[in-house]
Parts: C-alpha cells; structure tokens; sequence
C-alpha cells in the first residue's frame, strides 16, 4: 500500500495535467456546445460561478444570463446568452440544460428581431439589450 505522501504527489500530478474540463450545452431540440474548455463563468443567484477542473460537484439552477468561456489567461474566448435553466457540475465537467442559447457569435440583432416577430419573450428583449450594450462598448 503506498504511503500517504507518495497518494498526494500522484493526485498532484493528476490535478497539474488534467485541466480542461468536458463543457456541454443542450437545449431540448440539439446540443448547442460539447467542448473541452479551461473555464467557464455561469449566471447563478444574481452573481456569477466559475466552474473549472477540480470544483465539487452541484446541481444547481441557473439565471438568465451570459455564460462566459475563458482560456488559461482568463480572457473571454466565447459568451453563450442562456434563458434559465440547469447545471449538472462535476470534477471534470459541466453539462447546462435549458431552454434556449446562442452563441454570441452567431448572433445579430436582425436575427433576435426576426425572432421577436409575432410574440412577447423577455428572453428575446434581454438578448437584444445585451448585444446592444456590447456594440455601444465597442464604439
């Protein structure tokens, strides 16, 4: 049996080379995101959560909001504008049910008001506010 000392160093090494973590996100009609990431920063109880390698494991229900990639430099590689929904968080992953999402890269404003067209979803209005503001930051 291998001493207590010598269990740690090998959790150690483990934990130094295994840091990205499996990162999914469904919706009911497809998977929008199933990717290997280094972090992510999820909407949670008014605040944000970051989830990375390692991070106990929870069920939790998320906010409407932007969920945020980040690379090893914690700089923002990719955002996902999510309605409510679910986090399933392990060890090594992070799986988010619900019922809308959208890459930020795949969307426009003509896109969110075609959307819009015939129905009343706050989901809708905020992601268009959300992109608005982000344009206005960019000028």
């Amino acid at each position: 049996m291998k001493c207590l000392k010598e269990q740690l160093n090998v959790k150690k090494v483990r934990h130094n080379m295994a840091k990205e973590i499996t990162f999914r996100i469904y919706i009911p009609s497809k998977v929008i995101a199933d990717k290997k990431i280094y972090r992510a920063v999820l909407p949670y109880g008014g605040k944000n959560l970051t989830v990375m390698e390692g991070r106990s494991p929870v069920l939790l229900a998320l906010d409407m909001g932007v969920i945020s990639v980040l690379n090893e430099e914690n700089q923002v590689i990719e955002e996902y504008l999510i309605a409510n929904g679910a986090a399933d968080i392990t060890e090594d992953s992070c799986t988010i049910l619900t019922e809308g999402a959208f890459n930020t890269n795949d969307l426009t404003l003509d896109k969110i008001h075609e959307m819009q067209i015939g129905t009343v979803n706050p989901y809708y209005d905020w992601m268009a506010h959300y992109l608005e503001e982000k344009e206005k930051l960019r000028k």
